[in-house]
């Protein structure tokens, strides 16, 4: 079982650890010992294998770090990916944001030329009903005069 802050992992094997909990491991044991692999001392299991070629998976540790380094390198391509995934899709979103606004603007702008136009309209209603009023009241009152001339 490997402990990494709140996380249990639990692998059988070497092989079963993620590529990301391996190099938290070496970074870790980087950190904190000065590894040489040139002294030849045993690594403490009964087999009596030197110290820079125990066995896991049939690698030695050496080989492992390699592994781990190629794997950092290939997450670190990963980030960078990412990275550059994000910067496109801010771009995109930045551009979907203008357009937006330009919609929302062209909007207002239709929106300002009907409430004219329905203004304008208006008035005309307004003035065509004061001219067939103003023609009633004329019509009344040469009605009104023929009736009084008629008395």
């Amino acid at each position: 079982m490997l402990v990494r802050g709140l996380i249990s992992i639990f692998v059988n094997k070497w092989a079963d650890v993620p590529i990301e909990v391996k190099e938290y491991i070496m970074d870790r044991v980087l950190d904190h010992f000065d590894l040489d692999y040139t002294h030849q001392e045993t690594c403490g299991r009964t087999d009596g294998c030197l110290s820079g070629q125990c066995d896991l998976e049939g690698k030695t540790y050496t080989e492992i770090e390699h592994q781990l380094v190629k794997a950092k390198d290939e997450i670190e391509a990963m980030r960078a990916a990412r990275e550059k995934d994000l910067q496109e899709f801010a771009k995109k979103q930045t551009e979907m944001e203008a357009t937006l606004r330009d919609h929302r603007e062209e909007q207002r702008v239709e929106q300002e030329g009907i409430r004219l136009e329905q203004e304008e309209c208006m008035k005309r209603e307004q003035e065509c009903m004061q001219v067939k009023h103003e023609e009633r009241m004329q019509k009344e009152q040469v009605c009104m005069r023929k009736e009084q001339e008629r008395l």
